[in-house]
């Protein structure tokens, strides 16, 4: 074989280009040796692995000096990694079975070929996945732990994982092994790789199974799914195409997470944005009323808040595999936009930063008081302090009672401004509510409040305070209304 080799070299060498076929030849060749030797039976299987592992070793020695025309260029002088070489490591690499070769091969760095089969894996590492692991697991036994990480590394951003869930223990891996070789630049490089994989990308490619098993909604957007998902399992892309999708197909609560990772000073306004649409979408979305193939009555008021009561499962930030799909509810109840909201925030108290300029009580508080006011409106629910007591009260605002008094009075006073911002940011959608009906609603969540304080002397002005604030509000309107009569006489 190894005769046949040098005699194709001549050949190349005579013609001063590599003839028609010379490398298949030698593929064709080298397949054929190493498929008999690792396919010839024998007494013990280690006396097999051994046999093949001599007889590479004999053909990786034999063949050192072996060129082909093409290789005498000046950048083939300078490769590490024959192209007879490689050759005979990509037969055993694409073989499972004789795997075990190369890394025996590869453990004697110090002798034989271990740094050829070294750089022939760290060749391809990105692209093949048993090159890459074969390579990180060889320098962490060495104590070459950052090098390690960064085959993990490689392998992750590259084609070589099998799908973004292999990419992100990868990256899992690679962190670990930063901070075990202590290199602090590589360690914060792959913290915030892992950060957009893991909370970003990984919950979004969920989603994406989610509307796709979901076949309710229209084929326009379950294809349009499809093909995104596809994306993020062939490799880890940037935050800003990661919001992109995620606006597009009107995923706001993902993309709360992304304004939050890439939380500054200035990005108020898209966390505001980002608030507000994952309740009252101003665009169609996926799970739009319109835009489902299938409705049942109760989407006529589920429609209102698509995201949070027609989407199809129990939790919002997704890392299951597959999704569980629920089934669609027949009927609405007065507390379901209750439940979820209460469920969406919690589940963001985990995700989001405890400190993040998204945690603003004026925002998170009044945007959820009108949605409450809305939801009332069209499905005729009770009056309830829920967003006091089951939002403001809870992680991350945690605000006790007395200082709960005080936010409502100040949400109370200052109504006019808050409502017009919304209405502002809202406009183009067809939602009708009034100062009053606002105000209407504030009254009644107001006096559960206060009911709650009578049994504390120290908190006692301040809901009489309160009182009297909701009580002037109150005689602005039409008093003689049946609703506002009987809630100025309970104030």
């Amino acid at each position: 074989c190894v005769e046949k080799l040098q005699q194709l070299q001549l050949s190349a060498i005579t013609a001063e280009s590599n003839p028609p076929g010379v490398e298949g030849r030698v593929m064709q060749l080298l397949e054929s040796l190493l498929g008999a030797v690792s396919s010839r039976p024998m007494a013990y299987p280690e006396d097999q692995g051994l046999a093949t592992q001599n007889l590479v070793e004999q053909l990786l020695t034999r063949t050192s000096s072996v060129r082909y025309s093409k290789e005498n260029s000046e950048r083939f002088e300078q490769a590490s990694v024959s192209f007879v070489h490689k050759a005979i490591l990509e037969y055993l690499l694409a073989s499972p079975h004789l795997r075990p070769v190369v890394e025996a091969l590869l453990g004697r760095s110090g002798q034989g070929h271990g740094s050829v089969v070294e750089a022939f894996l760290q060749e391809k590492a990105q692209q093949h996945g048993a090159a890459g692991e074969l390579l990180w697991r060889h320098r962490i036994r060495q104590g070459r732990v950052k090098e390690a990480a960064e085959v993990m590394l490689l392998m992750a951003s590259g084609p070589g994982a099998s799908d973004l869930s292999q990419r992100v223990r990868l990256l899992d891996q690679a962190k670990q092994a930063a901070r075990r070789a202590g290199s602090k630049d590589l360690l914060e490089r792959l913290s915030a790789q892992l950060d957009v994989a893991a909370r970003v990308q990984l919950p979004l490619q969920r989603e994406l199974d989610l509307l796709i098993l979901d076949l309710h909604v229209s084929e326009r957007w379950r294809s349009r799914a499809k093909e995104e998902r596809k994306k993020l399992d062939e490799s880890l892309l940037k935050l800003q195409d990661l919001y992109q999708i995620a606006v597009d197909l009107g995923f706001y609560h993902l993309v709360l997470v992304i304004v939050d990772l890439t939380s500054s000073s200035q990005d108020v306004e898209a966390g505001f944005t980002a608030w507000l649409r994952s309740f009252l979408p101003l665009q169609d979305t996926p799970y739009s009323p319109g835009q489902l193939q299938r409705s049942c009555y109760a989407t006529r008021s589920h429609g209102l808040f698509p995201l949070l009561l027609v989407r199809r499962s129990q939790l919002f930030l997704q890392r299951a595999d597959p999704p569980q799909l629920m089934a669609a509810a027949e009927q609405a109840g007065p507390k379901d936009f209750e439940l979820r909201a209460v469920h969406l925030i919690g589940e963001l108290a985990e995700a989001l930063r405890s400190g993040s300029f998204l945690w603003d009580a004026r925002m998170v508080g009044t945007l959820l008081e009108f949605c409450s006011c809305l939801w009332r409106k069209a499905t005729g629910a009770a009056a309830s302090d829920w967003v006091a007591l089951e939002v403001l009260a809870k992680k991350p605002f945690q605000m006790p009672l007395a200082a709960l008094l005080r936010f409502y009075s100040a949400v109370v006073s200052q109504l006019p401004s808050w409502s017009a911002d919304l209405r502002t940011r809202l406009d183009g959608a067809s939602i009708q509510l009034s100062n009053s009906e606002l105000y209407l609603h504030l009254s009644q969540v107001v006096l559960c409040l206060v009911e709650r304080a009578q049994g504390s002397e120290e908190l006692r002005g301040s809901g009489q305070a309160l009182l009297k604030e909701v009580r002037l509000q109150l005689q602005e309107l039409d008093t003689k209304e049946p609703l506002v009569k009987r809630l100025l006489a309970e104030v």
